[in-house]
């Protein structure tokens, strides 16, 4: 082409060619470090304003990811921080035993998901499933074992006796309750209309009711949100959910408490699956579906709109601007229309606003710079004795400020990482709290739910600690892929939850369940990415002696600790009679002229009485009778002072000998003034009217004077203490034997890899340098 004339031409051409070959292999090389924005990012609205260099978006999302991580990083310090509540000696073992079972539980999860790679799509489905029984028959079990928990006496209770009354009447009641919390009305209505389609078949177990329409609500989600890990990433990763929504055992305990967060608990799941429809097909009607699910969402759940200005900022990564108007103002018209019809529906059925008792946004707010940031009742009576809506904001707001000038950037800091922990570090997201209303606690209820917690509760946390370090292996995948896709969605929603609830709203565990299925499917992609990054050696040299390693160092503590659990003995009470809540203005008083008697009917043999004091006023001599009310036999009397009894402690009261009552024997405790001034007074804490006045005890009655009290009741226990360990041998070495085997099936899994790999070495006649 050249006309190449002699040799010296020849040797500047070959020069050139050289030059030539060596620029286009470094663009090349720029390339593969630098890659080219995706068919959906060049699209997007950021692009178009910004040039498909994508510079600024990597900026960006990089800048997130750092924030992310490092936030995340900062809750996952607080979970591992969750032994220092209680405050005792033993912490520092407490944090190192947490630490060394969530590096065992997540050698487990590396484990299985290597173990499910060679599986064909049919296997892995066939597994999936069978764990999805396994979930059902969870749910089935708990509902009928603890059938006896009842609602309690806040939130959830107030819309089981709305419920109730509107069943019976028809009409809303004037519980001022809904007026302070009409969030809370929408989740009533649901709980009506199931009751009423209940009634139609003649059935009126509303616990049931409750516990299987919350069981049908997080299998919901459950399936929706394998569906789409099953369609984004296969098979494998579908199966991968269905094992860590089934060690997440906080959604399970939940389902026995129908409230605005489990009953809404699929909606999460399913806007996620819907948005992806989306992404993937681009029908339009995929937005109307996710608007209705988002409509329905927030009038059970409100917020659950904090999913909206997440999806806004995703959309600006990966969709046109036209595209990013025409969506959000479908849904926007869809939430609107909603919120219409729900607003007639209520005031159909007889709910008013009232601006003297609706609580103005502000108030959430003020309640989060509280010193524990949460609810507190005191600051709820501050707003409520102001009579209007402006009111309140302006006092709500001149709080807001003063708490900001006393506390200062550290105290405002303090409370943030209270806050952050009480919503996100507490695994358990204060499941127990919820179910102390029961009428027959047995031994399973104390380990679950009561007392004994303390192993359940712990388990848990291993388990939340895992998924919380696979999360964020899940945030750091964007600095090796640099790729938009649909788990940045799910990064933002978190993110801007966790901001939400530590720096806006006041703060509690339960906030952060409603989308615990987004840090599950964050916890799988992160799981994935952490076994990509795992480097296996060809004989597995490294990895089997550490596993050895681990299961010795299980041993021996699983041999020092079995004295403690097995063999030390501790109180275990052992109640015949309880009913623990208090509240409300009407107490029992004793005084010259007042006398109470409080009825009961113990279930067990008993030798301790304890009765709850609210106040007490003057100095005065007062008696304790116990006596079988059918027969009228004098059991034990006690005459006593006040003393220095502060509000909030119990009069305990030890008998000389163990009581064996009779079945179906009703015994009673009357309180009387022996003498003392004029002044002189016992106020009882009892159940009265806080909202509604609930039976918290039906099995007895409080008499004033010898008139009943109506539903009202002391507050009380009656019981006895027995000692012994706090877990049998086999039960405990069952516990230990748990992780033994999930770190023998991790090292069983790297010695199959090896094997594999020397076959691979036969038919090759080469090693590869990875395997994932």
């Amino acid at each position: 082409m050249y006309g190449v004339r002699d040799g010296r031409t020849l040797i500047i051409l070959s020069i050139w060619a050289l030059g030539e070959i060596q620029q286009k292999m470094s663009m090349l090389r720029d390339r593969r470090k630098k890659p080219a924005c995706t068919k959906i990012e060049q699209h997007s609205y950021l692009n178009g304003l910004l040039g498909c260099d994508c510079l600024f978006r990597r900026i960006l999302l990089s800048g997130f990811t750092y924030v992310f991580v490092a936030f995340f990083s900062f809750v996952l310090v607080t979970a591992l921080g969750y032994p220092f509540i209680f405050k005792g000696s033993d912490t520092p073992i407490l944090i190192s035993s947490l630490v060394f079972f969530t590096l065992i539980t997540i050698l487990f999860f590396l484990a299985v998901n290597r173990f499910f790679q060679d599986m064909p799509d049919r296997i892995m489905d066939r597994v999936s499933w069978i764990i999805f029984l396994v979930i059902g028959v969870i749910e089935g079990i708990l509902i009928f074992v603890f059938h006896s928990i009842l609602p309690p006496l806040i939130d959830g209770g107030h819309t089981y006796v709305e419920a109730l009354y509107l069943l019976k009447h028809g009409h809303a009641s004037d519980n001022s309750y809904f007026a302070i919390y009409p969030n809370n009305i929408p989740s009533t209505l649901l709980r009506y209309a199931l009751y009423k389609t209940a009634s139609l078949f003649h059935y009126a177990n509303y616990m049931v009711i409750d516990r299987v329409f919350c069981s049908a609500a997080l299998n919901s989600g459950i399936y929706f949100a394998w569906k789409l890990l099953r369609r984004k990433s296969g098979a494998r990763s579908g199966t991968l959910f269905m094992l860590t929504a089934l060690t997440c055992f906080p959604l399970f305990l939940y389902t026995l408490y129908f409230y605005t967060d489990t009953a809404a608990i699929l909606f999460p799941s399913l806007m996620l699956y819907l948005w992806y429809l989306y992404e993937k097909s681009k029908k339009n009607r995929y937005i109307v579906l996710l608007g209705l699910a988002l409509a329905v969402g927030i009038q059970l759940r409100m917020n659950l709109i904090l999913f909206l200005p997440a999806l806004a900022i995703y959309m600006c990564f990966t969709l046109k601007w036209k595209k990013i108007v025409m969506s959000l103002g479908i849904i926007l018209i869809i939430l609107f229309v909603g919120n219409f019809i729900m607003k007639g529906i209520e005031t159909q059925l007889g709910y008013k606003n009232d601006p003297a008792l609706a609580m103005p946004t502000i108030h959430w707010m003020m309640m989060g710079l509280s010193p524990e940031g949460r609810y507190s009742k005191a600051d709820f009576n501050w707003t409520l004795e102001h009579s209007d809506q402006a009111a309140k904001r302006k006092a709500d707001s001149a709080r807001i400020a003063e708490r900001i000038k006393e506390n200062g950037p550290f105290g405002l800091m303090r409370i943030w990482a209270v806050k952050t922990f009480r919503t996100w570090g507490m695994g358990a997201h204060g499941y127990y709290w919820y179910t102390e209303f029961n009428m027959q606690p047995t031994r399973d209820y104390h380990y679950l739910f009561g007392d004994q917690r303390q192993m359940v509760v712990w388990i848990i946390q291993v388990f939340y600690i895992a998924n919380l370090v696979f999360l964020i292996f899940s945030a750091v995948r964007y600095f090796r892929m640099k790729k938009v896709d649909l788990r940045l969605l799910i990064l933002i929603c978190l993110f801007g939850n966790v901001l939400f609830y530590t720096f806006v709203w006041e703060a509690e565990p339960r906030y952060s369940l409603l989308f615990t299925p987004f840090i599950l499917i964050g916890s799988v992609f992160g799981l994935q990415d952490a076994s990509r990054l795992v480097r296996a050696r060809a004989f597995a040299s490294e990895r089997i002696p550490m596993v050895l390693f681990l299961i010795v160092v299980l041993l021996i503590g699983g041999i020092a600790g079995a004295h403690t659990m097995t063999e030390k003995r501790v109180a275990h009470p052992i109640v015949a009679a309880d009913q623990p809540f208090s509240g409300g203005k009407e107490n029992a008083i004793i005084d010259k002229e007042r006398s109470i008697t409080q009825t009961f009917q113990p279930m067990a043999p008993y030798r301790h009485l304890a009765v709850r004091v609210f106040s007490h006023h003057g100095s005065g001599i007062y008696r304790m009778r116990l006596a079988n009310r059918n027969t009228g036999q004098m059991i034990a009397s006690r005459d006593f002072i006040c003393g220095k009894m502060k509000p909030g402690q119990n009069l305990n009261f030890n008998l000389n000998q163990m009581v064996h009552p009779k079945q179906g024997a009703m015994h009673q405790i009357s309180f009387t003034q022996v003498e003392g001034q004029s002044d002189s007074r016992l106020i009882l804490a009892a159940n009265g009217k806080v909202f509604e006045q609930r039976d918290a005890y039906p099995d007895g009655r409080m008499f004033e004077g010898g008139n009943s009290a109506g539903k009202m009741d002391l507050a009380f226990t009656v019981d006895r203490v027995r000692y012994k360990p706090y877990l049998s041998s086999s039960v405990y070495w069952l516990l230990i034997l748990i992780p033994t085997t999930m770190l023998s099936f991790y090292g069983y899994v790297i010695l199959r890899g090896s094997e594999q790999k020397i076959r691979q070495i036969d038919r090759n006649g080469r090693l590869p340098s990875q395997y994932h």
